[in-house]
């Protein structure tokens, strides 16, 4: 990877259409021996972005005042997005992309991914949407990988379908790990059953149905993208 702002600044504007907001340096503070230049490069292992680089007193500040600013604007506003992905109770697990749904979750429907910590302790449902303390907003909650759940996580859909919360896969078919009782399954039974049965939980992925229930497709607005990748002399 080229490590100058010429080559990486197009990297961090097209990230930042997407919706990154912060950004942070991989191995920045890995240099053995700080008095050398341009230092050790690591290969492939993180980008060779520090105080070693040649060109980091002239352009290193004008490129670090620019990501201050860029990122400051973007984490002023709120993220708009239609649907919240979970990733699933399985290890590892990881960011899922649109692709990995049949049929695919079609371009322009924005969505973010969210791990089983941040669907208990930090979503909560408000007006039929789930919310996040920040405010960004979700439609509708989406089932990735949902075979195999925990009891907390099953606990917890089945609260936010109490509240009528969309949601969207296929019905967890058993209890994952070992430290459950007869009691717990039981009840995780019971609560799947609730689940699935009610009308707003929708067990396949036909995306043209799902937005006819709820969803609208968004508009990206195309000025506000080529703002953010306008060359950096330019702003």
């Amino acid at each position: 990877m080229e490590s100058s702002p010429r080559f990486v600044e197009k990297s961090g504007d097209r990230a930042w259409a997407v919706g990154i907001n912060e950004f942070m340096f991989h191995r920045f503070a890995h240099q053995a021996n700080p008095n050398v230049l341009p230092g050790m490069t690591m290969n492939r292992w993180g980008s060779h972005i520090d105080r070693t680089q040649t060109w980091w007193l002239n352009a290193g500040a004008a490129w670090f005042k620019y990501l201050s600013r860029g990122a400051y604007l973007l984490q002023s506003g709120v993220p708009v997005s239609d649907l919240l992905v979970f990733v699933g109770d399985g290890s590892p697990n990881g960011v899922v992309r649109r692709n990995e749904f049949e049929p695919n979750i079609p371009k322009g429907t924005n969505f973010d991914c969210v791990n089983a910590d941040v669907l208990i302790n930090r979503i909560k449902a408000e007006n039929g949407e789930l919310v996040l303390p920040e405010g960004t907003r979700y439609k509708a909650l989406v089932l990735s990988s949902s075979d195999q759940m925990k009891f907390s996580t099953v606990k917890r859909l089945h609260e936010l379908a109490q509240k009528g919360i969309l949601i969207i896969g296929q019905k967890p078919q058993e209890l994952r790990g070992y430290q459950h009782t007869p009691q717990q399954q039981a009840e995780f039974q019971k609560m799947v059953q609730d689940i699935w049965s009610k009308p707003t939980t929708i067990k396949h992925f036909n995306w043209t149905e799902i937005f006819k229930i709820k969803i609208s497709m968004p508009i990206v607005p195309l000025k506000t993208l080529r703002i953010l990748i306008l060359p950096i002399e330019n702003r």
